[in-house]
């Protein structure tokens, strides 16, 4: 009897083959080992080794170094996707990561998400050369751009429910003004008025956040800076922060952080104001007929015909009788409308 062995190697896919096979029987063992799958287990144990001492962040940065992912998929189409999804994953292991998260709970939140089938959407930003993207900043989650703009920060924060006179608070319950040679308001609403206002302007903190995020290379500003000297001391005090209406507010108790980084643009010659071209035209001065012309059309039609399909009845009806049938009446009118 004579036994043939083959071996075969592949490159790119990391798998050694091993036949034998026996001439005589025509059988024929095989045995294929993935090489990277053995390699693996090296890197997984030194990685496991480190987990008590590392942060989420840490821990994927370390999963992707270890296993030369970056190297490797350049092996794939569509990289510039997969860099996208892999900033995402790393921007939700941040967020896990400041709320204490270990690498242990981020195993068990990835399981549940799993075996619950969530999916994790994100938002694909197909880039095209010289193209420039508008969008609010809820719009922007997800999102990643090597340069953001960042205008229309005066716009102040909406608070006016609290010029209503009857209010609604899920602490305080119903806000009623009182009446006492004038109507006033009463401490339950300002102590609603206080909390909500704390309350938004955390909000807006955490929004301008995601905006300032968005950008991976740099942040432009465009917006008036006022000449107030705020003293931060590199945190902003409360009480300054209580006074933030809007985040052009935000954005001077910081400004001192921008020394060096700013352009005064005095001449604004180049700026046109086009766009405002359509407050200043009177549409009642244009002639309707001449803009869309009018065409009459007479169309002929006639009544076909006009049945009633409900039966006589030659009796007295009861009340109860009447109530039922000026009810169906009702609701037939009510369907028919």
């Amino acid at each position: 009897m004579q036994n043939y062995i083959q071996f075969a190697a592949s490159y790119d896919f990391g798998y050694l083959t091993s036949s034998i096979m026996e001439a005589g029987s025509g059988i024929r063992l095989s045995l294929r080992a993935h090489l990277p799958s053995l390699s693996m287990m090296g890197s997984i144990k030194g990685i496991s080794d480190e987990l008590d001492n590392i942060s989420v962040d840490d821990f994927v940065n370390l999963i992707l170094e270890r296993f030369d992912f970056y190297k490797k998929i350049v092996k794939v189409h569509g990289i510039n996707g997969i860099i996208i999804r892999i900033l995402y994953l790393k921007n939700i292991v941040r967020s896990l990561g400041s709320l204490g998260y270990t690498p242990y709970d981020l195993n068990d939140y990835f399981d549940k998400m799993i075996g619950s089938g969530f999916d994790i959407k994100y938002k694909l930003n197909n880039d095209v050369t010289g193209s420039v993207k508008i969008m609010n900043i809820h719009k922007s989650k997800g999102l990643e751009f090597p340069v953001c703009y960042y205008s229309g920060l005066y716009k102040r924060f909406n608070i006016q429910d609290f010029n209503e006179r009857f209010m609604f608070d899920n602490k305080y319950g119903i806000i009623t003004p009182y009446y006492k040679e004038g109507i006033g308001s009463i401490i339950s609403k300002t102590l609603a008025r206080d909390e909500y206002i704390k309350d938004e302007i955390s909000e807006k903190i955490r929004l301008l956040y995601v905006a300032l995020t968005r950008a991976r290379e740099k942040m432009i500003f465009v917006c008036p800076l006022d000449d107030n000297i705020y003293n931060t001391d590199k945190v902003v005090d409360i009480n300054q922060r209580l006074k933030y209406r809007s985040f052009l507010d935000i954005v001077n108790t910081i400004k001192d952080e921008f020394e060096g980084k700013t352009k005064n643009i005095d001449d604004l010659s180049f700026v046109t104001k086009d766009y405002q071209k359509t407050k200043n035209m009177n549409f009642n001065k244009i002639d309707v007929a001449e803009a869309f012309p009018i065409k009459k059309v007479n169309i002929e039609y006639n009544s076909l015909s006009n049945n009633i399909f409900s039966k006589k009845v030659k009796k007295l009806f009861t009340k109860d009788e009447l109530y039922i049938m000026q009810k169906g009446n009702d609701i037939h009118y009510a369907f028919e409308l």
